[in-house]
């Protein structure tokens, strides 16, 4: 889409030049785009288009990082903890809930009370309790090392107990194969952390509380142990998490297949295609993806974050829905079999709405605002149904721009032992007015979906249309 051409926020160390940059995409591509060969995220071929693209320094910062860590959750978190900026002194705001969906103090609780169990659990005789069993023949046994008898064994009583389902006859394995599954989700979850669960620190379970809520969730109502206080997905209905700060943040997008996917997963071809700003989300503590469940799949993420503006009573920050992107699941747009009905649609958009206020309420923050542009029309439907809000995109601001971001970017370079990046960009829809058709006179002016109106009164519609 050569046309499109939306300002961007940007952060640049480049020759004699430092510091916050609003400049047009087509503009930055020609002035920092970089061709992804260059830092082998793409090997060089002959004949292949050359394509200049944005953030590539970042991104082999962050492809090299998690090469050597799980995720950059308690890099983000210990960064942003040095950082300079108090938001619940300076704004009133706190941003921990942005940052994990569950409480940190739930978790602490939980640990707690049932240290013990995780403790037990840790000592768990694998070779022997499968040895006394008789589930599995002891000559199979022997020749499993230990590095991967627990997968193996979960992987042969699961066929077994397949097998078993129908036919005549009890299982005996079922409580066996249960604890199994429990010592491997701890297992998994202490590679994550670089600790054993049942020995984290209260300061480090706050860190990975949406993780440990996950991980402890197998324990629910398994043994006597029951999960008060915490919040496990149980694969039904409308749910919810955020995503979490490693490989699979970069894939979301080709999950969803919006323009935020590599380019081969997206299904809108005529969308211009934004994946170079994935790179700085995934470092930004301020920058969040609501992943939306129904019934244990993914169907749609939601982007927040905290925005200012500034009106007569000075400075007022709320809480922007930077965009809401659906899988083909909910697209009725398209055709194509497994569609959930609308009314589905509806009961998914109403209950995230609830989820949103919930995270403002969290927050403390009183407005809601939601950017109107989807990739899915009925989304669109939905958010054009609001009450309207009209602001001036010159005077919506990030706070500290790009600063933070681009500073964790070149620690995590210095780190690797990479060159730091000397630029970063990222888009911001509730500042881009391309992406639908002007909604009034005035190009700065926009209209954005009011899920919830506090203190912020916004333009006067003499402002709006132009008098």
């Amino acid at each position: 889409m050569t046309d499109y051409n939306p300002y961007i926020l940007g952060f640049v160390h480049h020759r004699d030049q430092r510091g916050d940059l609003w400049l047009p995409l087509q503009e930055a591509l020609s002035r920092f785009g970089d061709l992804p060969s260059r830092y082998g995220l793409l090997p060089s071929q002959q004949g292949r288009r050359q394509r200049p693209s944005l953030n590539l320094a970042l991104g082999a910062v962050i492809q090299r990082a998690l090469e050597r860590m799980p995720d950059l959750k308690r890099v983000i978190h210990d960064f942003y903890t040095d950082w300079h900026r108090d938001w619940r002194r300076e704004f009133g705001i706190d941003p921990e809930p942005l940052f994990n969906r569950l409480d940190g103090e739930s978790v602490v609780r939980w640990l707690a009370r049932h240290r013990d169990t995780l403790e037990r659990i840790d000592r768990f005789p694998l070779r022997r309790s499968l040895e006394e069993s008789g589930l599995i023949r002891r000559d199979v046994l022997n020749s499993i090392p230990d590095a991967r008898l627990l997968e193996k064994s979960i992987e042969m009583l699961e066929r077994r107990q397949r097998r078993l389902a129908d036919g005549a006859g009890g299982w005996s394995g079922s409580g066996l194969l249960q604890r199994l599954r429990l010592r491997r989700g701890l297992d998994r979850l202490g590679r994550r952390i670089g600790v054993l669960p049942s020995r984290i620190d209260p300061g480090l379970a706050r860190v990975y509380a949406d993780e440990l809520n996950s991980a402890f969730g197998l324990f629910c109502d398994t043994g006597g142990i029951s999960c008060d206080g915490l919040q496990p997905r149980q694969g039904r209905g409308v749910e919810f998490e955020y995503a979490r700060r490693d490989r699979s943040f970069l894939s979301l997008g080709s999950e969803i297949g919006d323009c935020t996917a590599r380019p081969w997963h997206q299904i809108d071809r005529h969308t211009e295609n934004i994946y170079w700003t994935v790179m700085p989300w995934l470092l930004d503590r301020n920058y969040q993806i609501l992943k939306v469940h129904w019934d244990g799949h993914l169907v749609m993420k939601v982007h927040l974050l905290p925005l200012a503006t500034y009106e007569a009573g000075g400075l007022h920050m709320f809480l922007a829905v930077d965009a809401m992107e659906t899988g083909l699941v909910l697209r009725h747009d398209i055709e194509g079999e497994g569609r959930l009905p609308v009314t589905v649609v509806a009961e998914i958009l109403e209950q995230t709405r609830s989820e949103i206020l919930r995270i403002a309420d969290a927050m403390g923050m009183e407005d809601v605002y939601a950017e109107l542009f989807s990739n899915n029309p009925l989304v669109r439907e939905w958010l054009q149904g609001q009450e309207r809000i009209f602001l001036d995109v010159n005077r919506l601001h990030k706070v500290d721009d790009l600063e933070d971001v681009f500073e964790l970017g070149c620690r995590l370079a210095r780190d690797c032992d990479m060159p730091e990046p000397d630029h970063l960009f990222m888009e911001i829809q509730f500042r881009n007015t391309q992406l639908m058709s002007h909604q009034t006179q005035r190009r700065t002016i926009k209209g954005f979906a009011s899920l919830r109106r506090g203190r912020l009164s916004g333009l006067a519609m003499g402002h709006v249309i132009g008098v």
